[in-house]
C-alpha cells in the first residue's frame, strides 16, 4: 500500500504540480506529507472498491480490466513529459603541442547549441565555422535545462593531428580519440539525466507511476459508474421540484437571459450568411427555388423564408426566430436528460448547464445553420429514443422525418438517418418478448416482421424530402444529390486548413493541383486569409472564368484534394492533431453590440443587403454583454473548453452504461456530430458546437452515476457498523 501510495503522488503532482521540476526541497517536502495521507486514504478505500468490485459480473469485471489498462496506456502515452533538470556540459581537451581539437556544432534535444562565447573566452580559436582547442585552451562548460533523455550531441572533425577530447554531461563522462588517417566528421552522443539519477533508474520509475496511477482512476470511475447507475435506477422516491416546476423556471430564466442578448446585440451576418437568404428572398419574390445556393442545403433556406416573408427587411423578425429556437433547444435538453436518467433534479441540472451555454446566444444573433443544426440534432435524438422504447410507426417515422429535414440542412446528417433506422432494427430484432407467458413471447416474435415492415415504410417516407431535392438538383443545377459543392468542403479541411497551419501537403505532381495553379495564376484569387493561401470557395471563381462549370470546378477541387492526401499520407496524423487541437477552442468571433450614445455602428455588406439597419440602445443591457465578452475571451474559454473535453471523456465512459443500446446511440450521435465535420472539412469550434449539448447531457448524467457510487461507497461502512 506504501509503495502505491508513493506511485500515485509521483505520477498525480508531476502531471497537476510539475512536481519534478521544482527544487528538491519542495519534492521532499510533497512526498513526506502527502505518501502518509496517500497511503492512508487507499487503505481505508481499498476494502470498499474491492467489495464493489465484486459485486460485478465475471465478464464485466474482464471489460472493466481490459479496458483501464487500454485507456491508462493511451493516457499515459499522451501526457507523458520527462521532467527537466539543469545539466552541466563539459568539454575538457587533451591535446599535445602539434595536436588540435575541432568542434563543428552541439545540439541538445535536436536545437543547436552554442558555446561560442564560453570557447573563445577559454582560449579557443574560430577557423572555418569551427572552434578549435589548442594546447593552452581551457576546458568549455555551460549549463542548460534539458528534459531527462534528452540526446546530446557533439560533432567533431577528425583529423591525423587531432586529440581527446573528454565529454561530461549528465553524470556521464567519456572519453573519445579525435585522430583519424583522414579528414572526417565524428558524432557523439550522450543523454541527459534527471538530477544525475540513471534514465534506466528514473524514467520507467516515472512510467510505471503513470501506467499505475491511471490504471487505478479508470478502473475506480468504472466501479462507481457501475454502481452508481444501479443506484440511480433504484432511487424512486426523489424530492425534487416537479416537472412543471422545474420547466417554469427554467423557461423563465432562459428567456430573461435571451431577452438581455436580443437587446443588446444586432443580428450578424458574414459572407456565408447569403448563401441562406438569397434562396429564401427569391422565393418570396418570385416563388421558385431558383435562388438557392450551390454551398449550402436548402433546410436553413426553407425555415428562413417565411420569416423573411412575414417580417420583410426587418431583422427583428429573425433574431426573434432564432431566439425562440435556441430557447427549444433548452427544453429538449431537459427532456434528453430525464429520457437517460428518469431523475429530475439531473434533467433539471441538464437544462439549467445548458441554458448558460454562450453558444446558444452566440447564434441565436447569427444568420447560420448551426443553431438550427442543434435543435434538429436534440430533436432527433428525443424523438429516437422514444422510438428505441416504442416500436410503433408513429414513433419511428418521426425521428425519421427529422433526421431527412436535418440532412437537407446539412448534408453530412444523413449519418443520422443510417444511424436511426441501424439501431431501430437492431432494437426491433434483439427485443426480448416479455415473460408473462408464452402466448406473449409467440406474440411478440410474430410482432417482430411487421415492426420492420413499418420501419421500412417509415425509411421510405423520410427519403421522399432528400429525394425531392436531389431530382430538383438534377432539374436545376445538372447533378442528382443533395449538394455538389463537396470538393470545396474536402479543399478546404485538407489542403488549404494544412497549408495555413504550416504542413505541406499539395501534391504538385497532381494534374488536379496543376490545373487550378494554371488557372489561379490567369485569374488571380482574391485571397483574404493573412497566411496567402487561398481556399476552395476563393479558387472556384477563378476555375468558372476559365470556363469550368460549376460541376467540373468542383471535381476539380475534390479530386486535387485526394491527390494530396494520397500523396501525403505520413502528414495525416499531425493534421488530425492539429484538427483535434483547434475543435475545441471555443470561440466568439464576433464581439459586436449595439452602440452607446456618441457611438457609431456601421452595417456589414451582407446585413444591408437583406436587412434594415435597426438600432437599440439600453447601456446596462450593453455594458452587461461587453463585460461577458472581455471575461469569456479572457477567463471563461479556458474554462469552458476544459468542461468539454471533461464530457468528452464521459461520453466515452458512456459507453459501458447500462441500457448499453441505449448509450452506444447516443455516443454514437454525439461523436459523429462533433467529429465529422471537423475531419472533413475545417477544423473549428463552430462545428463542435453540433454535439456539444449531447455532450452536457452525457456529463451530466454521468456525473450523477458517479456521484451516486460514491454515496454507496462512503456509506455502507456507517450501514453495516
Amino acid at each position: 500500500m506504501l509503495l502505491a501510495g508513493v506511485m500515485m503522488v509521483a505520477s498525480l503532482a508531476h502531471h497537476l504540480f510539475s512536481l519534478w521540476d521544482r527544487k528538491a526541497t519542495w519534492i521532499s517536502l510533497v512526498f513526506l506529507l502527502f505518501v502518509p495521507l496517500m497511503t492512508w486514504m487507499l487503505s481505508i478505500l481499498f476494502p470498499c472498491f474491492e467489495s464493489l468490485f465484486q459485486e460485478v459480473e465475471h465478464k464485466q469485471r474482464s471489460t472493466f480490466i481490459i479496458s483501464a489498462v487500454i485507456l491508462a496506456a493511451v493516457a499515459s502515452g499522451w501526457l507523458y513529459r520527462a521532467p527537466a533538470s539543469y545539466q552541466t556540459l563539459t568539454l575538457t581537451p587533451q591535446v599535445l603541442s602539434s595536436q588540435q581539437v575541432k568542434l563543428v556544432e552541439i545540439k541538445i534535444g535536436g536545437d543547436v547549441f552554442s558555446v561560442h562565447e564560453e570557447a573563445l573566452n577559454g582560449g579557443w580559436v574560430e577557423k572555418e565555422g569551427a572552434l578549435i582547442a589548442i594546447p593552452a585552451s581551457q576546458p568549455i562548460q555551460k549549463t542548460f535545462l534539458a528534459s531527462a533523455n534528452s540526446t546530446i550531441e557533439v560533432l567533431f572533425n577528425a583529423t591525423p593531428q587531432g586529440g581527446k577530447i573528454r565529454i561530461s554531461a549528465g553524470g556521464a563522462e567519456k572519453e573519445f580519440d579525435l585522430a583519424a588517417d583522414g579528414p572526417q566528421q565524428k558524432l557523439f552522443t550522450l543523454h541527459s539525466q534527471y538530477r544525475n539519477i540513471p534514465n534506466w533508474l528514473f524514467l520507467p520509475f516515472l512510467v510505471i507511476s503513470d501506467l499505475f496511477t491511471f490504471f487505478t482512476l479508470f478502473l475506480a470511475l468504472f466501479l462507481l459508474q457501475e454502481k452508481g447507475q444501479q443506484r440511480l435506477g433504484q432511487d424512486r422516491d426523489e424530492k425534487f421540484l416537479s416537472k412543471r416546476a422545474s420547466l417554469t423556471i427554467l423557461l423563465s430564466l432562459t428567456v430573461a437571459l435571451h431577452l438581455l442578448n436580443a437587446l443588446s446585440v444586432p443580428l450578424i451576418l458574414d459572407s456565408d450568411s447569403t448563401h441562406y437568404l438569397q434562396g429564401a428572398v427569391h422565393w418570396v419574390q418570385y416563388g421558385n427555388l431558383e435562388g438557392f445556393s450551390r454551398f449550402s442545403g436548402p433546410g436553413a433556406t426553407f425555415l428562413f423564408a417565411p420569416v423573411i416573408y412575414l417580417f420583410g427587411r426587418n431583422p427583428w423578425g429573425m433574431k426573434i426566430f432564432l431566439h425562440l429556437v435556441a430557447i427549444a433547444c433548452v427544453l429538449l435538453s431537459y427532456r434528453l436528460g430525464w429520457q437517460l436518467s428518469k431523475k429530475r433534479w439531473v434533467a433539471f441540472s441538464v437544462g439549467l448547464i445548458t441554458m448558460l451555454l454562450p453558444d446558444l446566444y452566440y447564434y441565436a444573433n447569427f444568420v447560420m445553420s448551426d443553431l438550427l443544426n442543434i435543435f434538429f440534432v436534440l430533436l432527433f435524438t428525443s424523438l429516437l429514443l422514444d422510438a428505441m422504447q416504442e416500436q410503433r410507426f408513429y414513433r419511428m417515422v418521426l425521428p425519421l422525418l427529422v433526421a431527412a429535414l436535418a440532412t437537407l440542412l446539412r448534408s453530412e446528417n444523413v449519418l443520422l438517418l443510417v444511424i436511426a433506422v441501424l439501431f431501430l432494427a437492431i432494437r426491433i430484432v434483439t427485443k426480448s418478448p416479455k415473460p408473462d407467458s408464452e402466448q406473449s413471447g409467440s406474440r411478440s416474435t410474430r410482432n417482430t416482421p411487421h415492426s420492420l415492415r413499418s420501419l421500412l415504410l417509415a425509411l421510405l417516407i423520410a427519403l421522399i424530402p432528400i429525394l425531392w431535392w436531389s431530382g430538383m438538383n438534377l432539374r436545376m443545377n445538372g447533378y442528382f444529390g443533395l449538394r455538389s459543392s463537396v470538393g470545396t468542403v474536402l479543399y478546404d479541411g485538407w489542403v488549404y486548413y494544412s497549408e495555413a497551419s504550416g504542413i505541406s501537403i499539395r501534391d504538385e505532381n497532381s494534374p488536379a493541383v496543376q490545373q487550378i495553379d494554371r488557372w489561379v495564376s490567369e485569374y488571380p484569387a482574391a485571397i483574404t486569409d493573412s497566411s496567402g493561401v487561398a481556399t476552395g470557395g476563393e479558387i472556384y471563381p477563378s476555375l468558372i472564368k476559365a470556363g469550368f462549370s460549376s460541376q467540373e470546378a468542383f471535381q476539380l477541387l475534390q479530386q486535387a484534394a485526394l491527390d494530396s492526401i494520397s500523396s501525403h499520407k505520413q502528414a495525416i496524423p499531425a493534421i488530425l492533431k492539429l484538427k483535434l487541437r483547434d475543435a475545441f477552442k471555443p470561440e466568439i468571433s464576433h464581439t459586436g453590440t449595439f452602440p452607446l450614445a456618441g457611438e457609431e455602428w456601421q452595417a456589414s455588406q451582407a446585413y444591408t443587403e437583406y436587412f434594415d439597419p435597426v438600432v437599440v440602445s439600453i447601456p446596462p443591457f450593453i455594458h452587461l454583454q461587453r463585460a461577458f465578452f472581455d471575461l469569456f475571451n479572457q477567463h471563461l474559454a479556458g474554462v469552458y473548453r476544459a468542461v468539454v473535453l471533461l464530457c468528452l471523456a464521459a461520453m466515452f465512459f458512456s459507453l459501458y452504461r447500462k441500457p448499453t443500446l441505449t448509450w452506444f446511440l447516443v455516443v454514437l450521435i454525439t461523436a459523429t456530430r462533433i467529429f465529422i465535420s471537423n475531419f472533413i472539412s475545417l477544423a473549428m469550434w463552430r462545428y463542435t458546437i453540433a454535439g456539444v449539448v449531447l455532450l452536457v447531457v452525457c456529463g451530466v448524467v454521468s456525473l450523477a452515476a458517479v456521484g451516486y457510487g460514491l454515496k454507496a461507497l462512503l456509506v455502507r461502512p456507517v450501514t453495516e457498523a
